[in-house]
């Protein structure tokens, strides 16, 4: 009938602000026929659908102006070149940029796992004593602070008392940071016999 999709448009539009396109597209996807509250529903559904597409270019573009942000400091301070070569360019890593590549690997081999491991609750009394040399001043620091997270209490500096059970992640850590000669972690059992498990 002549001034149908006139009239849907109007209806819909006396309910609610609506965009062109989406207007346009909901009276297609609905179909001639349709309601306009049907109108109104896939209207909403394809406004909240290029929402998130918006949503989703807005940190796309983002992540470009971050990783472009970050090229640019890399050029500024010496440590990437920008090379033409043809109708593309190339980067490529300055003597500084070795020197600074060099240095992050070493820092990061040398890196401590972060200090939190899964907590679960124990039945047993679990003892933890050690004893790590002042040069292992960090790996020290980090046991603390992961017997701290674990819920154990600090009974002296290298003491820490708690119900809990050592989780294997940890005592992995322990041999992969060579410090398993300096811990010592002890389970005590109903009868008040001690366990030795590290």
């Amino acid at each position: 009938m002549k001034g149908e999709i006139t009239l849907k448009i109007l209806e819909t539009l006396g309910e609610a602000a609506v965009g062109t396109v989406e207007l346009f597209a909901a009276i297609m996807v609905a179909g001639y026929g349709a309601s306009p509250s049907r109108i109104n529903y896939i209207q909403e559904k394809i406004h909240a659908h290029g929402a998130q597409e918006k949503r989703e270019r807005e940190h796309e573009a983002q992540l470009r102006r971050k990783y472009s942000n970050l090229l640019s400091k890399l050029k500024r301070e010496g440590l990437i070149t920008e090379r033409k070569k043809g109708a593309g360019a190339f980067l490529t890593l300055t003597f500084l940029g070795t020197r600074k590549r060099d240095a992050l690997r070493v820092r990061h081999a040398h890196a401590l796992p972060p200090p939190h491991y899964r907590k679960e609750q124990g039945i047993r009394l679990l003892i933890v004593a050690f004893d790590i040399p002042e040069k292992e001043r960090r790996k020290r620091d980090w046991l603390r602070s992961v017997l701290h997270n674990l819920g154990l209490k600090r009974v002296q500096k290298s003491m820490w008392l708690g119900k809990i059970k050592i989780p294997k992640e940890l005592l992995k850590d322990i041999q992969t940071l060579g410090l398993v000669e300096f811990v010592e972690i002890f389970e005590v059992g109903n009868t008040g016999s001690l366990r030795h498990i590290i």
